[in-house]
């Protein structure tokens, strides 16, 4: 795992109905990421998660205690980066199919 991050991010759950929480990015490790939230969820749970300008979709390994909540490991399908560098490109894609 790299050094400690502690960085703020969003954890939606991607289940019926959709649940938004806030967690805690602390480590990374090649295509996996460790974050803290102060409820569990289930291994198998399909996760998006954002922080700053990156987007991640990915599937949660693992759950266990931690002092103050829970560490969930998930390893991550897909990501963006820069993501308002995306929004811009996708909006010049349809405003150049318009003409």
């Amino acid at each position: 795992m790299s050094g400690p991050i502690a960085q703020s991010l969003q954890v939606t759950l991607l289940v019926e109905p959709q649940k938004c929480l806030a967690g805690c990015l602390v480590g990374r490790d090649g295509g996996y990421l460790e974050f803290d939230l102060e409820e569990p969820i289930a291994a198998g749970t399909l996760v998006k998660l954002e922080w700053d300008d990156s987007l991640m979709l990915g599937e949660a390994l693992g759950c266990g205690r931690v002092p103050g909540g829970f560490r969930i490991r998930v390893e991550v399908e897909h990501a963006l980066y820069d993501t308002p560098s995306v929004v811009r490109l996708a909006k010049r894609i349809l405003e150049a199919r318009q003409l």
